[in-house]
């Protein structure tokens, strides 16, 4: 693995997996947080393969999100 591809590596809020969220399929939840695909599946979570988009958002409640500095 390249450096910079580790520098991009996030963290799934709900498994704690390493994720590279512009290379696979993460759910994002908020500007830093991100459910990996599998996580988001099991939450109910539909990945449309053709238009490479979730075509149904996976349920993110009870899910830590970060404190927002702003407040938002």
């Amino acid at each position: 693995m390249h450096r910079s591809e580790r520098e991009n590596l996030v963290t799934c809020v709900a498994c704690g997996s390493e994720t590279a969220g512009s290379l696979e399929r993460g759910f994002s939840i908020g500007a830093d947080s991100v459910l990996c695909y599998e996580c988001a599946k099991q939450r109910g979570g539909r990945w449309d393969e053709e238009r490479a988009i979730w075509t149904r958002e996976p349920d993110v409640a009870g899910l830590a999100r970060p404190v927002d500095p702003e407040g938002r």
